[in-house]
């Protein structure tokens, strides 16, 4: 392991990942692997990652050297740099280790994601619970986001739907080894979201409505810093999901939509839930997405038309 000496070069973007540390063991009661790609300062606590008894070993790469006080450097299992981006990086780091069979899933999270304390962990024993290849927690009102199916449902504890956003999927170990080949096709990651269900062939896709992430970041294709840095290395976003577009028979006109809802038809029955199927809304309408959800439930409730689902464990 290298010390906090590092010049600033070493921990910059770059073709190869660099790993400056991993576990002198691991624990067998960490069966997932959550990877945080971070710049040296997000501007807020990421206590979130702290967790004393968490079930997840941590993975953070940085794209610039963090500072001397930083706790996530302290508490990481893992500490790298390198790659050219999020995923260019993680597919490097997850095959130089040999770690895609050491974790029973895994949550790539952008660093400007903020989570309230626990509720990670949650996540990840929400995904197992429901069986989803891909997952994610649902978009706080004051995120920013590209696709309004992120914002979280109030009458839902999770929803099924056509696609999960790039920024932090959370992917089950069956479903990595499938889709972690794209990891290095678009280093914007523009298009990878919507390729992923192409590939994984009917995969059940959720949303779970009941955790949120607050995404911080500004979404600013034209000034922002990550579209300057893809652009100071040749990298045109549009040109990669054209590529990624073409390469897996998706349409440039896709739209992520809704699939079904699911809620709890007894708060005290936490292994069985009621799911109600949802409309995909026109983009004229998508502002109106998450009114259908009260509607739906109150009909299934009355009419007695939603379909039980029995869960193998109960849900956090």
């Amino acid at each position: 392991m290298q010390n906090r000496s590092d010049t600033q070069r070493q921990w910059n973007n770059s073709d190869q990942v660099h790993v400056f540390r991993v576990p002198a063991e691991v624990a067998d009661s960490r069966k997932y692997l959550v990877f945080v790609s971070t710049p040296a300062d997000v501007g807020f606590a990421q206590d979130f990652l702290h967790e004393p008894n968490r079930s997840f070993d941590i993975a953070v790469r940085y794209y610039a050297q963090p500072g001397e006080h930083d706790p996530l450097f302290t508490d990481a299992d893992y500490v790298l740099s390198g790659g050219l981006s999020k995923y260019h990086s993680a597919r490097q780091f997850l095959i130089k280790l040999d770690l895609v069979d050491r974790y029973d899933g895994f949550l790539f999270l952008d660093g400007d994601l903020k989570f309230r304390a626990g509720d990670i962990d949650r996540l990840l024993a929400f995904a197992t619970a429901m069986d989803f290849d891909l997952a994610q927690a649902a978009t706080t009102d004051d995120s920013h986001v590209s696709w309004l199916v992120t914002r979280a449902s109030k009458n839902f504890m999770c929803r099924e739907v056509s696609f999960v956003e790039v920024m932090g999927p959370y992917i089950s170990r069956d479903a990595l080894k499938a889709v972690l080949h794209t990891f290095e096709q678009s280093i914007s990651s523009f298009g990878l979201d919507f390729a992923w269900p192409m590939i994984l062939k009917n995969p059940k896709i959720g949303i779970v409505d009941c955790i949120e992430m607050h995404h911080t970041g500004v979404i600013d294709q034209t000034n922002g810093p990550f579209y300057t840095y893809l652009r100071s290395i040749n990298v045109d976003p549009a040109a990669e999901f054209e590529k990624i577009m073409h390469a897996y028979g998706f349409s440039s006109g896709e739209r992520p939509h809704d699939v079904a809802g699911y809620y709890l038809a007894d708060k005290h029955n936490r292994q069985e839930l009621t799911r109600v199927p949802l409309t995909g809304l026109p983009l004229s309408q998508e502002h109106n997405m998450r009114r259908q959800d009260g509607l739906a439930v109150l009909m299934a409730r009355i009419f007695r038309t939603g379909r039980t689902a029995k869960l193998e464990k109960d849900l956090p």
